[in-house]
């Protein structure tokens, strides 16, 4: 209702300016222009709806600021467009406006053609007050008395719409036309209508005969037929117009009228040019002829056709205003009955089509009276029963129905299919317990093989003569068929058997198929539930216990709908911070980019393994990570389901491996390079010792071979580094081994002047290693802890049990403390605090240590002096 506001608010404003001051006609203008911006968009959003209005009140304006070719042509856009959008009410305000422009300038002929259109827009319209005020407004251009005849020749060819004569009747009778158009309106049956409408468009046309013209599927049909007299109507079974109808219409004219929708009145038929020629015109000589199409919003519901073989010029512009004003109902009442119609031949159909069904549906259940029987034993029987008792029931049902002894269902139990084990088994008159049993030799093998059905009416044991159950029921006819799966796969059979012959084939294995049908249904939805119900508790277990992180997200949008616990301790977040999360918004992803590549891997190769990107944990930390992914349904929903391996350790150990590859590569070239160059070297040097050499070249001799041998065991050292360390394991008891290798020690000059202390355990202390690299391990240790201290200073070395499965061996000095920036790199190769140093001693028994298990800490303060632990696992003690 909006626009409809600003449109007549504009055109209510326009019509007092004349009168209003000049700040009021500012204000208008104003206004008016404002209204206008909102028409504008709306017509650019439903051009059908508000241009013409657009163009209206454009019009008006210009009309007010004098402006008057602009106003003529707006107020003829808006007449157009008004009148081919059906705006009736508003094509007819535009052309009184447009009257009113006119006359307002001097041009009465003009204003007299847009009046008359107006009044006639507005009697179509039913204002009939409206067109009384115009006749009152305008008396001199809306003068409706008769006119004289026109002189027009009748040879003369007319327009269209056109007529040779302009007689008009002094006043429609309105009550007469609302009548005419309720009695349409009133009709929905399409043979009533089509003779009421005939009736009603002869009568007050003035026609002598007319026909009505109906298209239906693209082609023209004569639907109706009638003359002046109302009986004589008769409704037609739809004659193509493609036949011979040269007898009943003028093809030509109501071709003309199809194409270009217009009216054609002639007073003299046989004198217009146009159509004088048509086989109806010469064969019937009509005088006057009315032709006009039948049109409701555009759209061509079929043609009228009228004729007077009486009279010339009988058809006058009134009797075409009364057709034209009832063709509109017409159009909508012949609509609406073609539907009706439409809808009744449906509702006849389908009413046939029902009939024709229930008849074969009847005829069925008489056929299959005693299979619906049946079928009511085993639904009520098993409506209510799942699983084991469903098959007990079904077994007990049909045993019933069709009157055998024995009935049993049975299921495949191997690949092979040639072993079964029954899930139910009916025996005379109680349930028999299940058993298993070879399908060699028996009726049942020939089921199973063949897929189908097998009936032994008669001498089923002489016909079968291995299989001994047979025998013992004392069996003498068998039925049977298979049980499929969906996807035609061997589950089981269903057998009845019984002592007596079963001589009705037929209705027996109707019967039969009807319960192996809900058998096999049972049966495969108890087997895919099986199925499920491991799957699911496989996977949840597999889920939850996995030690790689492992999440479920939707596809979409990628939010977390289950995570595992190793997922939560790899990343840091508690499983309320991940659930309804994506892995986005966390920020797990290093790079969010990433994630586009998954996406395009996903849509490329449906799942991803094993590839590597990096991830961030909730602290900010990165680490890199193996992703694999793959697309999964839960719940008819495609979800994701990822896992992710931590490869942090695995990054360090291969850059581990590659340190020691490099210093394996470094140790082999130095004994390449220099080692045999370095034995030469000290062989020559130790022969200069025979000569007799002055004191100062002795000493020179004396250094060299000193550095010579230095050397010799740095070679030697590096070697043992570069070396994996492969132990010769032997059970160890610490508190000996210790004791004694520190008795070798003292008499070493590293322990010269210094106090060895060693508290043992008051229990032996048994591990499995290397005696000799441990042996190595505490020499170099004690050694190193001597040196840190000044003579009469002591180095205590002590054996502590940690727990049932390690034990500690503590080396302590008193010596300065090692500073904090100096004890992370202790254990680095070539790293030293010595001058004559090589940085590899520590890094040795660090490995040696390493490949037993153990581990390596030194601790270093002022108060406390400096402690080497050295804690290694005890021997395993055996259970015998």
């Amino acid at each position: 209702m909006v626009p409809i506001f600003y449109f007549y608010d504009s055109l209510a404003r326009i019509a007092r300016f004349p009168a209003a001051s000049n700040a009021e006609q500012e204000q208008i203008l104003q206004t008016v222009m404002a209204n206008q911006q909102k028409m504008k968009h709306w017509a650019d959003q439903a051009p059908m709806n508000y241009l013409h209005k657009f163009h209206l009140v454009e019009a008006e304006r210009h009309r007010i600021l004098g402006q008057e070719a602009e106003a003529a042509d707006a107020y003829d856009r808006a007449i157009e467009l008004a009148k081919e959008h059906a705006y009736l009410n508003e094509e007819a305000l535009a052309n009184e406006l447009a009257a009113r422009f006119y006359l307002a300038n001097g041009k009465t002929k003009i204003a007299q053609v847009y009046l008359l259109d107006a009044r006639y827009g507005y009697l179509k319209w039913g204002a009939t007050a409206k067109v009384q005020d115009l006749e009152q407004r305008y008396p001199q251009v809306c003068d409706r008395r008769p006119e004289r005849p026109s002189t027009i020749p009748h040879s003369q060819p007319s327009s269209s719409p056109t007529t040779t004569s302009s007689t008009r009747s002094e006043v429609l009778d309105l009550a007469a036309l609302m009548r005419a158009s309720q009695a349409l309106s009133g009709e929905i049956v399409l043979e009533k209508l089509l003779t009421t409408l005939m009736t009603l468009l002869i009568e007050n046309a003035g026609a002598e005969r007319g026909c009505l013209i109906l298209e239906t599927q693209g082609k023209f049909t004569i639907a109706a037929e009638g003359t002046a007299d109302p009986a004589s109507t008769v409704v037609l079974q739809s004659a193509p117009m493609d036949q011979d109808v040269s007898r009943t219409v003028p093809t030509a004219i109501v071709n003309y009228v199809a194409r270009t929708q217009d009216s054609v009145v002639l007073s003299h038929a046989t004198q217009d040019y146009r159509f004088s020629q048509d086989a109806y015109i010469l064969n019937q000589q009509p005088k006057s002829i009315l032709c006009t199409p039948l049109v409701y919003q555009g759209k061509r519901s079929g043609i009228l056709y009228l004729e007077n073989n009486l009279t010339t010029g009988a058809f006058t512009s009134e009797r075409l205003e009364i057709l034209q004003f009832l063709s509109t109902q017409a159009a909508i009442s012949i609509d609406n009955a073609q539907l009706y119609n439409r809808l009744e031949q449906r509702v006849q159909e389908r009413t046939n089509e029902l009939t024709q069904t229930n008849d074969r549906l009847h005829a069925e259940i008489l056929e299959r009276q005693r299979s619906e029987q049946v079928l009511r034993l085993i639904v009520e029987g098993t409506a209510v029963v799942t699983g084991a008792d469903f098959f007990r029931s079904l077994v007990r049902s049909l045993a019933e129905a069709l009157n055998v002894r024995y009935a049993l269902i049975s299921g495949c139990v191997d690949a092979s299919l040639m072993r079964v084990r029954t899930v139910a088994f009916w025996q005379g008159d109680e349930f028999g317990d299940n058993f298993e049993y070879d399908l060699v030799g028996t009726p049942c093998e020939q089921v199973i093989n063949g897929k189908g059905c097998q009936f032994y009416a008669r001498d089923v044991q002489s016909l079968f003569p291995d299989d001994g159950i047979l025998e013992d029921w004392q069996a003498e006819s068998y039925l049977g068929i298979a049980l499929l799966n969906s996807a035609g796969q061997i589950l089981g059979h269903l057998a009845v058997l019984d002592d007596q012959p079963m001589p009705n084939k037929l209705r027996d294995q109707s019967v039969l198929e009807i319960f192996a049908a809900r058998a096999a249904t049972e049966m495969e939805r108890k087997r895919a539930e099986e199925a499920l119900r491991m799957s699911e508790e496989k996977f949840s277990t597999a889920f939850r216990s996995s030690p790689d992180a492992m999440t479920i997200s939707t596809l979409d949008d990628g939010r977390c709908i289950e995570v595992n616990d190793s997922c939560l301790q790899m990343l840091g977040y508690r499983r309320e911070e991940m659930i309804g999360q994506s892995a986005l918004e966390l920020g797990v992803w290093a790079r969010p980019e990433d994630r586009d590549t998954i996406k395009h891997l996903l849509q490329d190769q449906g799942s991803i393994a094993q590839v590597e990107f990096w991830f961030r944990r909730k602290s900010g930390e990165l680490f890199p990570g193996l992703y694999s992914a793959e697309i999964i349904q839960l719940d008819d929903r495609p979800c994701l389901l990822s896992v992710t391996t931590d490869i942090t350790a695995l990054k360090q150990a291969e850059k581990a491996l590659e340190r020691l590859a490099e210093i394996g590569e470094l140790a082999a070239m130095i004994v390449h390079e220099v080692r045999n160059p370095l034995t030469t070297i000290s062989m020559g040097l130790t022969a200069f010792k025979r000569l007799q050499l002055s004191e100062r070249f002795q000493e020179y001799l004396a250094l060299a071979l000193d550095e010579s041998d230095r050397l010799q065991r740095l070679l030697n050292q590096i070697l043992l580094y570069a070396r994996p360390q492969l132990l010769q394991r032997s059970e160890l008891e610490l508190s000996g081994f210790i004791a004694d290798t520190l008795n070798t020690l003292q008499a070493m000059p590293a322990a010269s002047g210094k106090h060895l202390n060693f508290a043992g355990t008051s229990e032996p202390v048994t591990i499995s290693g290397d005696r000799d690299k441990l042996k190595q391990v505490v020499i170099n240790l004690v050694t190193n802890a001597c040196e840190a201290v000044e003579e009469g200073n002591g180095v205590t070395v002590s054996l502590q049990n940690i727990d049932s499965h390690q034990v500690c061996i503590q080396i302590h000095n008193g010596g300065a403390p090692i500073p904090a920036t100096v004890l992370l790199k202790l254990t680095k190769p070539f790293f030293t605090t010595k001058s004559s140093g090589n940085g590899l001693g520590l890094a040795i028994v660090k490995r040696i240590v390493e490949a037993h298990q153990g581990e390596l800490r030194i601790e270093s303060s002022a108060a406390a002096g400096t402690t080497v632990k050295v804690m290694l696992p005890l021997a395993i003690a055996d259970s015998h």
